[in-house]
């Protein structure tokens, strides 16, 4: 069965690399992505597909470069235009237990 795509809300959000659309959907499984968007998108669209990751993105780990990953897509989608979509898949669908477990 093929994931069902609903958008739920949609408003202008403040980050700190400017005003955006944040637009929030819900899907079948019970995920929950969504898509900051700046800009015209019509032609070529930068585009960034980010997996949720705590750690990196809120508590800026060590061990990974998500957040970097993060800030520097937001800088250029701030500037240039475009669509981040934050994926809610934790670890890239493991979890978080599991992926803190990994951190051993």
């Amino acid at each position: 069965m093929k994931d069902v795509v609903k958008r739920v809300a949609q408003v202008s959000f403040p980050t700190k690399y400017g005003m955006f659309e944040l637009v929030s959907y819900s899907t079948a499984t019970g995920k929950h992505p969504i898509a900051l968007v700046k800009g015209d998108l019509k032609g070529d669209v930068l585009v960034r597909v980010h997996s949720e990751c705590l750690t990196g993105d809120v508590f800026g780990s060590q061990r990974c470069d998500c957040g970097e990953q993060l800030d520097i897509a937001m800088k250029m989608i701030a500037k240039e235009g475009g669509v981040l979509l934050y994926l809610d898949q934790e670890g890239r669908g493991i979890g978080l237990v599991p992926k803190i477990k990994a951190y051993e």
